[in-house]
């Protein structure tokens, strides 16, 4: 019952009328997720927004778009991604061809930091979306969400069922712990044996 005397966040009144009325965006120990309220049935829509209330275009528009003040970019996290790191932090990781990667990135993309949020937070159809809310979820590769784009609009449902007060978690795409670093910050256990890799033949 206390989730009742949690007042929508600012995001979530500017968006109210997409989201699922057992669904809530919320902040727990530092920690920023999407959680169920009650049960969820799988199939459920928990997310419904018509295409034109997304922000679309190449990656360097969508760096654009951000520059701008708005409910949404207000939103976006404060996440400190490895491009982002200082010259001491990328020190940890020492020579490796991880290193290698990332120094490259480092040097060929402006706006390290809005760049580095337009591609970690972006869905792909017929261009690079941004979807309001939609990416607050985290990741996990047994998620319980799974999305989509209809001709006009942007869907995301319950994929399994998910028990109340439970996280609602998306799937970033099949990578490699190489790449999920590199674009996302984070490393997880990879079911997919994937591997990266870096050589000239």
């Amino acid at each position: 019952g206390i989730l009742n005397d949690i007042p929508l966040n600012a995001l979530e009144l500017e968006y109210n009328k997409y989201i699922h009325s057992g669904v809530r965006l919320l902040s727990f120990k530092g920690l920023r997720g999407v959680f169920s309220t009650n049960t969820i049935k799988e199939g459920t829509v928990v997310f419904r927004i018509p295409r034109e209330e997304c922000l679309k275009g190449t990656k360097a528009e969508l760096v654009e778009l951000l520059k701008e003040d708005t409910v949404y970019t207000r939103s976006m996290p404060d996440t400190s991604f490895p491009a982002t790191w200082t010259e001491t932090e990328r020190e940890s990781i020492s020579v490796s061809p991880l290193r290698l990667e990332l120094e490259k990135k480092i040097q060929s993309i402006d706006n390290l930091k809005l760049r580095s949020l337009v591609g970690s937070r972006c869905f792909a159809d017929d261009m690079d979306y941004m979807v309001p809310f939609a990416d607050m979820m985290n990741h996990s590769n047994d998620n319980n969400i799974e999305w989509y784009f209809t001709s006009d609009e942007f869907i995301m449902k319950a994929s399994k069922d998910i028990e109340a007060h439970s996280e609602l978690l998306d799937c970033y795409g099949i990578k490699s712990n190489y790449e999920t670093f590199l674009h996302y910050g984070f490393v997880e256990k990879n079911p997919w044996n994937v591997i990266r890799m870096i050589a000239e033949i």
